[in-house]
């Protein structure tokens, strides 16, 4: 169904989207510690081990979000090649 023009559709602030997200399998989160500072976080997983932060070096959360699924990329295809 096709909302009329007039609509807008609200979202909540970023920092209220703090949501888990999933890639390969491996989930993980991204925040901004302070304005234009965001940083990833990937969980606890069988398949990585124990949980990893990066330092808050991103200015926007899609930056957060492409470096942690380039680090969960490489980090899983690393574990392949043993």
């Amino acid at each position: 169904m096709k909302r009329p023009p007039t609509e807008t559709v609200r979202l909540a602030p970023v920092q209220d989207r703090k949501l888990r997200m999933k890639h390969r399998g491996i989930e993980f989160d991204v925040e901004e510690v302070s304005p234009s500072q965001w940083r990833w976080k990937i969980h606890e997983s069988e398949m990585l081990g124990s949980a990893l932060v990066s330092e808050p070096e991103y200015s926007h959360r899609a930056s957060a979000i492409i470096n942690c699924v380039n680090k969960i990329n490489c980090t899983l295809g690393a574990a392949n090649d043993r």
